[in-house]
């Protein structure tokens, strides 16, 4: 037996009942079982080994809707309609797995809670696996000063949005950007200043683009941005609002007030070209702006740019 348990919680969140994994099955319930513990040996993605549990269990409990929650992130939904719910704090040897939540219309009987009980313990490892796996990922692909996503992440990211929007024929753009001056401030305040200062430019990042935006640092003071479904035009608005941000914002570090501003790069994936050129047109739209004057925004092709400035005025 697994030394699974699970802490039923009612609406008030109190424990309200104690479960452990059941090994006197049912000959259905062992063959569900059967096929969804190998089911969830094939992956260590958390989201799909929930949609695996969810799936393999309706075939003996009707359930309309699941969320799971670990460290503040949700996967699952819960639909309308579905007043009843069973929810579960995950342990296994002492180890947090989140908890677990199972919605329907209608009450869960007795005998259907001993089901879903019994099939947690198909669940469980290859949960914490998952979830090992997915703080891994997580670790290995953020940036450990800023905790915004890292280069590597930047590259895969970038192939996969390039893939997309090129098979669903949508836009992505690109923003490249990085401070102005930044050996100055290290050269001032002490290199100490620079790192405090890169992790509030993260956070001013963050606080000035959509939830689809994704923020990348390369690693010194430079970032990227890919904004899918976004035209040049929207890149453009997104990049001076930040750069107007950045400006307005007074950075704080060991009682010093330090100032700066980003000159950033716009490019628009044309549809045709590789991963290098759109990267390589964002770094020279970068180059650009650096080269006229610093605290600017440069869009890759020129005639966009004075089209887009002539109508912001």
């Amino acid at each position: 037996m697994s030394n699974l348990t699970t802490e039923r919680m009612s609406a008030d969140n109190k424990v309200v009942a104690l479960a452990t994994s059941n090994d006197s099955l049912t000959l259905r319930l062992e063959h569900v079982a059967g096929t969804m513990l190998r089911r969830l040996q094939t992956t260590l993605e958390v989201e799909e080994l929930l949609q695996i549990f969810v799936g393999e269990a309706r075939a003996l409990v009707a359930i309309d809707g699941y969320s799971h929650v670990y460290n503040n992130r949700t996967c699952g939904a819960r639909k309308r309609g579905t007043p009843h719910q069973l929810n579960y704090r995950l342990t296994l040897a002492e180890e947090a797995l989140g908890e677990i939540t199972f919605y329907r219309g209608e009450r869960f009987t007795d005998s259907e809670i001993h089901v879903i009980e019994t099939l947690l313990g198909s669940l469980i490892y290859p949960l914490r696996n998952g979830l090992r796996y997915q703080e891994a990922m997580n670790a290995a692909l953020s940036d450990s000063l800023t905790g915004v996503a890292n280069k590597r992440a930047f590259d895969y990211q970038l192939h996969r949005e390039v893939s997309l929007a090129t098979r669903y024929k949508y836009k992505l753009s690109m923003l490249f950007f990085d401070i102005d001056h930044f050996k100055k401030v290290n050269d001032t305040y002490g290199h100490a200043a620079g790192d405090a200062l890169l992790q509030q430019l993260a956070k001013v990042v963050q606080d000035n683009c959509r939830d689809s935006d994704l923020c990348f640092r390369f690693g010194g003071e430079e970032f990227a941005m890919l904004l899918a479904k976004t035209e040049t035009e929207g890149a453009y608005a997104i990049a001076e609002r930040l750069r107007e941000a950045v400006a307005n914002t007074a950075f704080q570090h060991e009682g010093h007030t330090i100032s700066f501003t980003i000159s950033i790069g716009v490019a628009t994936y044309d549809g045709e070209e590789n991963r290098s050129d759109f990267l390589e047109r964002a770094d020279q739209a970068l180059y650009d702006a650096k080269h006229a004057g610093r605290n600017k925004t440069k869009i890759a092709h020129q005639d966009q740019e004075e089209a887009l400035t002539q109508a912001a005025n």
